[in-house]
Formats: structure tokens, C-alpha cells, sequence
């Protein structure tokens, strides 16, 4: 798992395929899963599995304890169907920065954006 740490990393910063991304995001997901079984539960393995179903390549559990998110990585034409199938969530519009992690409170009637790709 580290050296996809790495890997990932030079994806990010080399101008590399999100494709590569998020299919290393699923690689990490699965080895990380595979090491106790405390890792995740069920309802945390069905949200993985309806986004796998539904457009994302990928993704990460974030967080700590009982509370935290999901990130995925969906290519931008997939994301409508992933959005729909995990309406019961709320979607977050995510980009890459290099200032650092930034807050913002978002109420979920306004998260229409999709992710960019």
C-alpha cells in the first residue's frame, strides 16, 4: 500500500490518467479491507459497492469513529448515475488544491455541482 502512495502521488502531480486514480483507489480499498475485519461494516461495504455499481472507479473511506465521508473518484459522465443511486447521502463537490484541506458548510438542497474530472 505504500508504494501506491507513491505511485498515486506521481499520478497527481505528473499530469497522469484520474482513470489510473481512481482504479488505484480501488486497489487500496480492497487491500485495505482485506487487512481486519473492523476496517468497515456493512452499510459502509454497500455504499462502496452501489458506487462501483454505478459509475465510480474507486474510493476511499475518510474519518475517523462513526462519522467521516466517502470519496470516490467517477469519471464526469458517470457521476449523475452515482449521484442518483446514493441520493440519501450528501454529495460534496471535490477538487484537488495544493493550499490545503478547506472547510465550508453546504447545506444539501445547494450540492448540485458535479465533481470535476
Amino acid at each position: 500500500m505504500r508504494r501506491l502512495v507513491d505511485e498515486a502521488y506521481g499520478v497527481l502531480t505528473g499530469g497522469g490518467s484520474l482513470t489510473k486514480f481512481g482504479e488505484m483507489l480501488h486497489l487500496t480499498w480492497t487491500l485495505k479491507r482485506g487487512l481486519a475485519e473492523g476496517v468497515s461494516n456493512s452499510e459502509v461495504d454497500e455504499i462502496y459497492k452501489t458506487a462501483r455499481e454505478n459509475g465510480a472507479l474507486g474510493g476511499k473511506l475518510l474519518g475517523a469513529g462513526s462519522k467521516g465521508f466517502m470519496l470516490f473518484y467517477c469519471p464526469p459522465e458517470q457521476q449523475a448515475a452515482m449521484k442518483k443511486a446514493l441520493n440519501r447521502f450528501v454529495w460534496v463537490p471535490f477538487q484537488f488544491e495544493w493550499d490545503g484541506s478547506t472547510t465550508i458548510y453546504q447545506d444539501r438542497d445547494d450540492v448540485v455541482a458535479p465533481i470535476p474530472g
